[in-house]
């Protein structure tokens, strides 16, 4: 194990902005996919209905959140050599909204059944957040973390699942557009 804090301090400076500059990008390309998941329902006329529309506002916003705690927690740990113990709340409040999110937000894909199965895996990540949420010992809460954000992953996996034999997906999709 490769420790990069001990308390507020930075042990290891470039393993610690690999880590939080990774889980920065990794965010904001979840935030990426989640808009092109919003756009490709749009593109398919597939309705998710009020939940649906509510869960991906609320999750677009809690990953947005966990990017800005990423950057946050990045240049305060460039700059001071200390991690910024302060950008947990945004880390707090958007892993809240994500948790809140997936339950509409499952829903939505559900009713509209562009992702098959794949609508299961928001509920999911609710289980796993609150194994990481309940439980603080290691490795467990990591375990939780993990599963947590593998959910997202195994949405993504749906996506691709359901598009993998199609020549084009709709040009409206594109989160980058």
């Amino acid at each position: 194990m490769h420790n990069t804090e001990d308390g507020s301090s930075i042990l290891n400076l470039p393993l610690f902005l690999t880590y939080v500059g990774s889980m920065a990008i990794g965010t904001a390309l979840l935030v990426a996919a989640l808009i092109g998941l919003r756009r490709l329902h749009r593109a398919e006329g597939a309705e998710v209905g009020r939940a649906g529309r509510v869960g991906f506002r609320v999750a677009i916003f809690g990953m947005s959140t966990l990017v800005l705690f990423g950057v946050v927690y990045l240049v305060g740990g460039l700059i001071t050599r200390e991690t910024v113990e302060a950008a947990f709340l945004l880390f707090a409040l958007g892993f809240l909204a994500l948790i809140v999110a997936q339950v509409p937000l499952a829903v939505g894909l559900r009713r509209g059944g562009l992702v098959g199965a794949g609508w299961v895996a928001p509920l999911a990540g609710v289980a796993a957040a609150v194994l990481a949420i309940t439980i603080s010992a290691d490795p467990y809460h990591d375990i939780g973390l993990f599963l947590f954000f593998g959910s997202w992953v195994a949405l993504g996996g749906a996506v691709l699942v359901r598009y993998a034999g199609r020549s084009s997906v709709p040009s409206e999709v594109s989160a980058w557009s």
